[in-house]
């Protein structure tokens, strides 16, 4: 294992590429126009520019109408062999002085490149109040006075140096500055840049047990936004996938093999996973090695909204409704459990039992209904198959041998005992027509009054025989 080696701002090093500048063509009071490329520029007198340790600056001194200069600086850092460093450049240009009656246009601009090819600066143009060019950062005004011409532009930047040697990463600020011009007499200018640098060793984090609900979607790349993940995207070198076991709500465990395309549906996945290169790479625990982190899949809630069809009315008799989902919701079933239709209650539980019992939740919930208790419509009776009532039956008597329906409203018939039997006389007379009328009363006051088919009771004839003895 390479050890870790270790580096700080200090070593983080400034150095001047080269500055150059250039007067308007016409002199003092020529015209404002300056040379735009950078190849044609050169040393002027008055216009200086210098660069130490990590400041540099672009002045002008003498009687100038107007003025361009560009400042390179290049700042770059060692890095180590198999390490990774993040670098924060932190940038500052200002102008600290104005002519007397001000300027009519002053400016500066930045442009970032890890290029050593100075002519990118070519476009370097700041005149009358606005800049052109490629540059990252710009600012450009009338009439600039002290120290309110400021631009600080800051940049993180990540060395990886895989290589087996220390190896050097820099990057190149050039800047510009623009004195502008004036009619009346302009005194000294000068913008100044200072730059600065902090450096970090970076490591790959080390992962942790993640937890997200199921959404039908692949959870390796969109459930998660911790770094482990980032840098495993942004370089597939840096981490490795040494297996995926899979153990879903419902079933065996599965061996998922490195397909990350896979981590779908709810369950727990077991992932393992190692560093490409332990040479170049460390956890950030400063360990080395394979990590095995569970990624969690919950049960999602299902999308329920009950729906049913309006049944013609609402007596309790017909039941409960069945309930089915929304065509937009998740696909499953109703269920009421042990409950029944009553006229004496409005709220009903239901249970909805998803058809993906791997991915979803049982849920429950409540709806209402009003029900109707049907009303007795009216009673029919008969003698019971096979039975014989006789007239010397007893009213009491004769219920065992009557079967008596109550017709509901809504249709449905019930057999019932709850009933009286009376007639005309209190007794089952025979009338002519060998049948008997009786009247047949509900509970509740329904009454029917019919005939029955009644049997006279015959008395048979007993012949005693009597042996009288004499003595």
């Amino acid at each position: 294992m390479v050890e870790s080696k270790k580096i700080d701002s200090s070593n983080v090093t400034f150095s001047q590429l080269d500055f150059k500048s250039a007067v308007c063509a016409g002199g003092k009071n020529g015209t404002n126009v300056f040379p735009v490329n950078y190849s044609d520029m050169g040393s002027n007198t008055g216009v200086n520019g210098s660069f130490s340790g990590t400041s540099g600056s672009i002045s002008c001194t003498s009687d100038l109408r107007s003025v361009v200069g560009v400042l390179v600086v290049r700042a770059g850092i060692t890095v180590p062999q198999g390490a990774r460093y993040s670098v924060k450049y932190k940038l500052t240009l200002s102008s600290n002085k104005t002519g007397t009656n001000g300027t009519s246009a002053r400016g500066v601009a930045i442009l970032d490149t890890d290029s050593d090819d100075i002519s990118l600066i070519n476009n370097a143009k700041i005149s009358g109040g606005s800049l052109a060019g490629d540059y990252i950062a710009k600012k450009a005004m009338d009439a600039v006075k002290s120290g309110n011409l400021t631009i600080t532009y800051e940049v993180t930047k990540t060395y990886v140096n895989d290589t087996t040697s220390d190896d050097d990463y820099s990057t190149i600020f050039a800047f510009n500055a623009n004195k502008g011009y004036s009619s009346t007499y302009n005194e000294a200018f000068s913008a100044t840049c200072s730059i600065s640098a902090t450096v970090s060793e970076e490591y790959i984090n080390s992962p942790e047990n993640l937890s997200t609900d199921y959404d039908g979607q692949n959870h390796w790349i969109d459930s998660f936004s911790d770094a482990w993940i980032n840098d495993y995207h942004s370089n597939e070198n840096v981490i490795a996938v040494k297996s995926i076991s899979y153990k879903p709500n419902e079933g065996e465990t599965q061996d998922l093999g490195t397909d990350t395309s896979n981590i779908n549906n709810a369950g727990v996945y077991a992932v393992k996973i190692d560093l490409a290169d332990d040479a170049v790479y460390r956890w950030s625990d400063e360990t080395i090695g394979e990590k095995t982190f569970t990624i969690t899949i919950n049960k999602a809630d299902p999308v329920v909204s009950p729906q049913y069809d309006e049944p013609e009315n609402w007596y309790e008799s017909g039941g409960l409704p069945a309930l089915t989902n929304v065509s937009t919701g998740t696909a499953g079933t109703f269920s009421y459990g042990d409950q029944s239709a009553s006229a004496s209650k409005t709220s009903y539980t239901w249970t909805f039992t998803p058809t993906d019992t791997n991915n979803y939740k049982t849920k429950t919930g409540t709806i209402n209904f009003s029900f109707i208790k049907a009303q007795i419509d009216s009673v029919k009776f008969s003698v019971k198959d096979g039975a014989t009532v006789y007239d010397a039956y007893s009213l009491t008597d004769l219920k065992k041998y009557l079967t008596v329906t109550a017709v509901y409203e809504d249709g449905k018939e019930l057999t019932t005992s709850d009933y009286t039997v009376t007639t005309s006389d209190g007794k089952l007379t025979v009338g002519a027509d060998g049948k008997c009328e009786i009247t047949v009363r509900l509970s509740d006051g329904t009454k029917l009054t019919s005939k029955i088919p009644v049997t006279k009771s015959v008395i048979e004839e007993i012949e005693v025989e009597c042996t009288e003895t004499f003595t």
